[in-house]
């Protein structure tokens, strides 16, 4: 006789397994690759003022990152990309489309406010206040 949780336990393995073919494709593409799939498919909104892009940015979790530096917050930038099956293995690429927008307006350091996930929408967000060192 089957039960509610056997049910799951199946859909969960299912998944999984579609999960690791998805993975054993993408992994098979260059990071730049699958960085530019990400970028035509992510949304990124920035709110506030742009400066000449920078070399490199930080990802700070907390302000204690800035102290002792002189420094401006000059923006928000938020990214939202759609959470497919290969989402398990390309979070690395979330945190790097976010410092690589980050630096294109000009940001020194990108201190994470939010990080959220809508089960329903299958969006994967992260929201950052930018900063520029004096």
């Amino acid at each position: 006789m089957k039960t509610i949780g056997s049910s799951v336990r199946l859909t969960i393995s299912t998944i999984a397994c579609v999960a690791m073919c998805a993975s054993c494709a993408i992994a098979s593409r260059s990071q730049a690759e699958r960085l530019e799939d990400l970028r035509r498919t992510a949304i990124i909104r920035h709110l506030g003022k742009s400066f000449p892009q920078t070399d490199s940015t930080e990802i700070l979790y907390d302000t204690q990152g800035l102290a002792g530096r002189q420094h401006e917050v000059f923006g928000e930038i938020l990214t939202v990309r759609l959470y497919g099956f290969q989402g398990a293995i390309e979070d690395e690429l979330s945190d790097l489309l976010l410092r690589e927008e980050s630096k294109k307006r000009g940001a020194n350091a990108v201190i994470i406010g939010n990080i959220g996930f809508d089960v329903q929408g299958w969006a994967f967000t992260i929201r950052g206040r930018l900063v520029r060192y004096k």
